[in-house]
């Protein structure tokens, strides 16, 4: 799970940060301290972001994907993305993962795709439930964007983490320069003991890694890429 605060910066970096982890997963390579062989066959489920919008986001940090990458968005569905808590609505996006062939499933995001009270247990653990059959029983690796609360913390209950392998949570940064978006990136859950970093955004049309300044534990700096 990516969990981030609920402001405009974030969101862009949050939209830059999944997109150029797909790119990653999808084309191969390493990018901040990810390291991919490529060729993943990748679905997108984005409830917030417009088909166009998504689109014009992808031709900056993915790229051509070669097929490997499927988006689906409320316009492919008559405007209206399918409830994801409902039983019949999942089986539908099971089927659409396995006549793609998907092994990455990203869901963006949480609350929209779900469309829950966060603060209901019933609802999480339904959603537990079948995060689990994605991953057990379909072999899928799922990542989720889900808004943190105001005080940057777990929006709602908390139940939505008991399962997950690795939790990481974006928060802007105040010093970043006129025009640019600086973030911190920092694991909350992680069972590889992986370092944090922070990352730069010079426009959220046009993102790009700029001065990457890699921190263990968010300290100091120890490495530096290009």
């Amino acid at each position: 799970m990516v969990k981030l605060e609920k402001n405009q910066e974030i969101a862009a970096a949050k939209s830059y940060f999944s997109h150029q982890l797909v790119a990653t997963l999808v084309h191969g390579g390493e990018w901040l301290r990810f390291k991919s062989a490529g060729e993943f066959k990748v679905v997108i489920v984005d409830v917030e972001l417009t088909r166009r919008q998504l689109v014009k986001r992808f031709q900056s940090t993915i790229g051509e994907s070669g097929g490997l990458v499927r988006i689906m968005t409320p316009e492919k569905m008559d405007g209206r993305f399918p409830r994801l808590l409902d039983p019949a609505h999942q089986e539908k996006l099971v089927e659409e993962l396995k006549s793609f062939g998907a092994q990455i499933l990203v869901i963006d995001s949480l609350t929209a795709a779900f469309r829950i009270d966060t603060n209901n247990q019933d609802h999480l653990a339904a959603i537990n439930d079948f995060l689990r059959r994605l991953k057990i029983v379909h072999r899928l690796c799922v990542i989720i964007l889900h808004h943190a609360g105001k005080n940057t913390t777990q929006r709602g209950r908390s139940d939505t983490e008991d399962h997950l392998e690795t939790v990481i949570k974006l928060t802007p940064l105040p010093d970043a320069l006129p025009g640019e978006i600086r973030v911190k990136f920092e694991y909350e859950k992680e069972t590889r003991g992986r370092g944090g970093c922070e990352f730069r955004l010079r426009s959220p049309e046009r993102p790009m890694v700029g001065d990457q300044r890699f921190t263990h534990g968010g300290n100091r700096p120890d490495a530096a890429a290009g």
